[in-house]
């Protein structure tokens, strides 16, 4: 009896309670992280095989297994497995940890030649709704379309946006008013994700933009189709907010007068540049909102004998991006925007209304 109740005692110090084995950490996915990379950083080793960090990591977050590659999307909580040999500051199982950017030595080093396969815990084979990777593809191409945090997406969309431009002529200080009609547009944009903190992209679009005939006043060739060059370049921020500048090349329209008193537009190509930020104030599973604002200079330039001196522009924009399905993003934005220049005979005053929507899939 008494070699029983030691042999208990000796049990209950050597054995761990089971909330030591089951405790679980939540993290904050940021842009560009992949499943692998994270797990790394939270030196999760090995990451490979049915006993793996990746595996378990999987069990505890079950809706993994229904996106292609495990992709992670920013802005969205998942569990971590809990790692024994190391302290990550974090005592409370319920608090965000935080992740060094980089690490001096990756689980794939260690464990890269071992096959993977994401399985239920002591299961000998994937179950019908998981992922299976048996193959003898290295560990950067088992985890889907991105290597080393890098992925892009293409976005089409179209947007429309009502104009009110402002003339005042340089001499006779006479001010006029005009209004646009609804002027549709098209875009398209290729995004790429350099690594969790760098973003650039380049942006084609056309614009039908049509004058709305004064009653007072002749237009000519009231409707003008108009296109513009964008390129950009961010630097994305832990905390939400990103910082970035950019160059653009695209045709504006200058209202010139005939000696007989009516109106015309002259397309001419305007360069620019502008800088712009973003901060991310909701983000919930797949969906995210924040505000958005750019300001910026054009250049002068002398064309089709008409000149256009320096002007400047800056807008303000809501923002939405939601992953409705798996691999695709739905973007859209509510913008307000002004922009000034001045010619050798007026000074041209624009606002406008806009509202954005595109779609995206990542590649």
């Amino acid at each position: 009896m008494r070699r029983g109740a030691r042999a208990l005692f000796i049990f209950l110090i050597v054995v761990p309670p089971a909330e030591a084995t089951t405790r679980v950490f939540r993290y904050r996915v940021r842009e560009a992280d992949s499943l692998d990379s994270v797990l790394n950083r939270w030196g999760a080793c090995p990451l490979w095989g049915p006993e793996g960090s990746l595996s378990k990591t999987v069990e505890l977050n079950p809706k993994l297994r229904r996106r292609k590659g495990l992709m992670l999307v920013a802005g969205e909580i998942i569990l971590l497995p809990p790692v024994l040999n190391l302290d990550h500051g974090s005592r409370n199982p319920r608090s965000l940890v935080r992740l060094p950017n980089k690490v001096d030595r990756s689980c794939a080093d260690v464990s890269s030649s071992l096959p993977l396969r994401i399985a239920s815990r002591g299961s000998g084979r994937a179950p019908a709704s998981t992922h299976s990777y048996e193959s003898s593809r290295s560990a950067d191409e088992t985890l889907g379309p991105r290597r080393g945090g890098q992925f892009s997406q293409i976005f089409l969309g179209t947007a429309f946006d009502y104009q009110r431009l402002a003339l005042v002529d340089q001499e006779s200080l006479v001010a006029a008013s005009f209004l646009s009609d609804l002027n549709p547009s098209l875009y398209l944009r290729w995004d790429m994700n350099w690594d969790e903190q760098l973003r650039s992209y380049l942006k084609v679009s056309y614009q039908w933009f049509y004058l709305v005939q004064p009653f007072n006043r002749v237009i000519e060739n009231q409707g003008h189709l108009m296109g513009s060059l964008e390129a950009f370049v961010e630097r994305i921020f832990e905390i939400g907010l990103s910082l970035g500048a950019g160059l653009g090349f695209g045709q504006q329209l200058e209202i010139a007068t005939r000696a007989n008193g009516d109106l015309f537009g002259v397309k001419l190509m305007v360069p620019d540049a502008f800088v712009a930020s973003r901060v991310r104030l909701v983000s919930l599973n797949n969906f995210q909102f924040g505000l958005g604002s750019r300001g910026g200079l054009s250049f002068p330039i002398n064309g089709a004998g008409y000149r256009v001196d320096m002007g400047h522009f800056y807008s303000g924009e809501l923002w939405f991006q939601h992953e409705a399905l798996e691999g695709w993003a739905l973007e859209g934005s509510v913008s307000l925007s002004r922009r000034k220049f001045n010619t050798p005979l007026n000074t041209h005053d624009g606002m406008a209304l806009g509202f954005l929507l595109g779609v995206g899939r990542k590649f």
